[in-house]
């Protein structure tokens, strides 16, 4: 009978590297939707602004309601624009250089005015779990780093643990532009 040879630990490279490209490149797609809806938005409040601006020279007593009609849309689009300029390739970057084989991330849930980071993840066991927060919170990008819950996947025979972190990322306003 002919010797079966097989290798899992190649496939899982494999599927590891397959699984980061198209990551990246949906990354990369996400950022070109972002760069190309924030270019409307801020074309939006450009024109916005001119149309107020109009306005109040036209009719100085009718602006102030018009002005108080449209200041709730001009936080708005405002807001978003802050979270498009958000600097999103730094903290993937930043991310990226804390991941380990043993480490998935899952998620990341970013509070971009809060400046806090929510990351869901699985770890191969324990010990990868707590290296990776440790090597989260020893690097350049992250403070605060802290376990807000874990969980072993008992129906999975390798027993991962599944996890959620939180922490601070040290990017401040000045760092992206508006």
């Amino acid at each position: 009978m002919k010797r079966l040879d097989l290798d899992f630990h190649r496939n899982q490279t494999t599927h590891k590297k397959t699984a980061g490209l198209l990551l990246l490149l949906a990354g990369v797609a996400a950022g070109i939707v972002l760069a190309d809806s924030y270019s409307e938005l801020k074309g939006e409040q450009q024109r916005a602004k001119a149309t107020l601006a109009q306005q109040h020279e036209r009719q100085p007593e009718s602006n102030i309601a018009d002005a108080k009609e449209i200041e709730p849309q001009l936080k708005q689009a405002a807001a978003t624009i802050e979270q498009l300029s958000f600097p999103w390739d730094k903290l993937f970057k930043a991310l990226e250089s804390s991941m380990t084989e043993d480490v998935a991330l899952l998620s990341v849930q970013p509070d971009v005015t809060g400046g806090t980071v929510t990351l869901n993840a699985e770890a191969r066991d324990w010990d990868s779990m707590l290296d990776y927060i440790r090597r989260l919170g020893e690097g350049k990008f992250f403070t605060g780093v802290h376990l807000v819950s874990h969980q072993i996947q008992q129906s999975d025979p390798q027993r991962p643990v599944r996890f959620t972190l939180s922490c601070r990322w040290l990017a401040t306003r000045s760092q992206h532009s508006p």
